[in-house]
């Protein structure tokens, strides 16, 4: 498969885009229509209107993560809705909004090109994603993972089976074998879609992929041995290996991790969204739910601003995301959080001076911060010392270290390493931070009653230092703002009932819940 041009390929992305008008049916609606319908209901008035403390007592929202979103989409009745493509020799393809879009308007809606089990994973129904235990069913054609029989699930097609069952899964359990397989589900799903259909492979050609630089790298001879040798030799496919490494490169580059439901998860590949610049600062969000993506804005989108998403955790330092960046997407971020040593004022790459503090991480200009480049000395804002760049990052390592063994639900390790690290590293830190963030969600997880008097204001002390740092590197409706403010909302609260006797006592339902199940999403994220 030859890579189309990127400026070549404009024309069949605009082409796809105008084709998403069935999910995002409001693209097609009159322009007078249009102002009366966005003026009335963008996302502000809506929520105002059904959280109105006369109407509502309490937030009532659903466990259920495919529930229809509460709010509805608000695009401009142009051709391309909200949206148009736009390239450039510095961003190559890239979204644009036509119009200006508010902070909660749904930006556009896009179905799954391909779906497909995450590479490596265990046991996965082939049908529907359900993450299997032992004992799991076999397909009765291939012997491939199966939820059940009458799974209704459409995702292991009769093509898929024929070329499955050369693999030898019938009778067999082998855990190594079921990887593998999910290794070579997303080419090959890809192959059988673009064998089918010639719109697609145009689409896929007109993706992404660097394979070029790819093949000379780990990843590229992985490929070529495992992926290629095996759909070549033990499946007996007339592919070719040029074809398999753009479309793994289009997958690496450019696919977004989906969570069905709480145990269905996999792998999508969104031609609209994959061409969303990235940004560490993202004025966009996504969800999967319903079998579509829903990106929506988080804060206020002028007129020609790019539409941006972000590939990289949101409390992650700069030099870890450009790490991530750097292996995965194989290109180097320049936004304004990245250009800006202090990270927007947020320090979470800085950390606390040893020789200045008198109260460690008292005073905010007592930290030592990153220099512009590797292995140059960091500088302490305040007393102007410097530290050299590999005892920095030695200490770092070592708090990282520290970190990563500390279970997630363990409230008295969690307390412990909090406070080492706070002395260690300062408060600021983005490992400080992550480790205090479950912290909080670990206290808050517990039913309201039971939280000890120490606990909620310790929730309520985390949940304003994650807020502040937030306003400033994640502004907006955005999803971690949200799960922190439930967290401080329901502390709060229950501190007040305690204190004051007057206030309504909440027994975890709907808000709790909900909270430990987002935050549980969360983990397991950061965990893929």
């Amino acid at each position: 498969m030859q890579e189309t041009n990127m400026q070549e390929s404009v024309p069949i992305l605009v082409s796809y885009l105008n084709s998403l008008t069935d999910i995002n049916p409001s693209w097609s609606c009159q322009n007078d229509a249009h102002e009366k319908y966005h003026h009335s209901n963008t996302f502000s008035n809506l929520l105002g209107h059904e959280y109105s403390t006369t109407k509502n007592l309490e937030i009532q929202r659903s466990n259920n993560v495919v529930d229809k979103p509460l709010f509805h989409e608000v695009s401009n009745p142009t051709a391309h809705g909200s949206l148009k493509i736009e390239y450039s020799p510095a961003f190559g393809r890239y979204l644009v909004a036509s119009r200006d879009i508010d902070a909660g308007d749904v930006v556009f809606r896009e179905k799954p090109l391909v779906l497909a089990p995450k590479a490596g994973t265990g046991p996965t129904c082939l049908r529907c994603l359900k993450i299997l235990e032992d004992p799991w069913e076999g397909c009765d054609g291939c012997g491939a993972p199966l939820c059940s029989s009458a799974c209704p699930g459409d995702g292991h097609s009769a093509d898929e089976c024929k070329i499955v069952a050369r693999l030898g899964l019938r009778g067999c359990k082998d855990v190594s074998l079921v990887k593998m397989l999910n290794v070579l589900l997303t080419p090959l799903r890809t192959l059988l879609l673009l064998k089918n259909n010639s719109a697609a492979a145009e689409i896929v050609a007109a993706l992404q992929s660097n394979k070029e630089v790819r093949r000379n790298l780990q990843i590229g001879h992985y490929i070529e041995e495992h992926i290629v040798g095996t759909l070549q030799k033990r499946l007996n496919l007339d592919v070719k290996s040029d074809v398999v490494h753009h479309i793994c490169g289009v997958f690496d580059t450019n696919a977004f991790e989906v969570s069905v439901d709480d145990r269905r998860r996999g792998r999508a590949l969104f031609p609209l969204g994959a061409i969303m610049n990235h940004s560490c600062l993202p004025n966009t969000q996504h969800w999967f739910t319903d079998g579509v993506l829903i990106v929506r804005a988080v804060t206020d989108i002028a007129a020609g601003e790019s539409i941006t998403n972000t590939y990289t955790p949101m409390l992650l330092g700069t030099r870890g995301r450009a790490a991530h960046l750097a292996a995965t997407k194989l290109f180097r971020c320049a936004c304004k959080r990245c250009l800006d040593p202090t990270e927007l004022g947020s320090h979470v790459s800085s950390v606390s001076c040893r020789s200045c503090r008198s109260d460690r991480g008292s005073d905010s200009r007592s930290l030592v911060v990153p220099p512009d480049g590797a292995l140059k000395d960091w500088q302490c804002l305040k007393c102007q010392k410097r530290m050299p760049d590999v005892a920095v990052e030695t200490m770092i390592r070592a708090a990282n270290s520290t970190r990563s063994r500390v279970p997630s639900n363990d409230l008295e390790a969690l307390r412990v390493t909090s406070d080492h690290l706070r002395m260690m590293l300062g408060k600021r830190h983005y490992i400080t931070l992550e480790v205090r963030y479950a912290l909080m969600n670990a206290i808050m997880k517990q039913p309201l009653q039971d939280i000890k008097d120490d606990d909620l204001e310790k929730a309520v002390e985390i949940s304003g230092e994650l807020l502040e740092i937030a306003s400033l590197i994640d502004p907006g409706f955005s999803r971690f703002r949200g799960l922190v403010l439930l967290a401080r909302i329901q502390a709060s609260t229950e501190k007040l009932r305690r204190t004051c006797g007057y206030a309504p006592p909440c027994n975890g339902t709907p808000h709790q819940s909900e909270l430990a199940r987002f935050t549980e999403e969360e983990e397991e994220e950061e965990n893929e």
